[in-house]
């Protein structure tokens, strides 16, 4: 969690500066793309400006890089302190979001909570997550 803290820390401290950030190295799980193995993700101005493999995504000479080799780089923003609409209705599984199984990315919500019975482990166990 504090690495975490401190990569957004420079993430935000650089977009404030207006200087590229560069995330080099990690797993890129993407909407649209896939998942991209030793993917770069550039962000200048506060947006997704390149994404893409290694050998095909130039970074610019002044980004500040930042190695995320063995991290899963996520879209979009994760608050994990939430189980607000995890699951809607209790006597409908279909609305209980902790056993969704459709997408990699769909897995997020499994630890929340504080409850030890929901942690990712356990959840990976029982439905096997991709």
């Amino acid at each position: 969690m504090r690495l975490l803290a401190v990569l957004l820390c420079a993430v935000l401290s650089s977009f404030a500066q207006q200087q590229a950030v560069v995330l080099k190295g990690g797993k890129l799980l993407t909407v649209s793309h896939g998942v991209i193995e030793n993917g770069v993700l550039v962000m200048e101005a506060g947006k997704i400006s390149a994404l893409g493999s290694a050998s095909s995504v130039k970074i610019p000479k002044s980004a500040k890089v930042v190695d995320v080799t063995g991290m899963t780089v996520y879209p979009g923003l994760i608050d994990s302190e939430t189980s607000l609409g995890l699951t809607e209705i209790s006597a409908e599984s279909s609305t209980n979001d902790r056993i969704e199984l459709s997408d990699e990315i769909m897995c997020l919500p499994c630890g929340v909570g504080g409850d030890s019975s929901n942690s990712p482990e356990r959840h990976h166990q029982r439905h096997r997550c991709p």
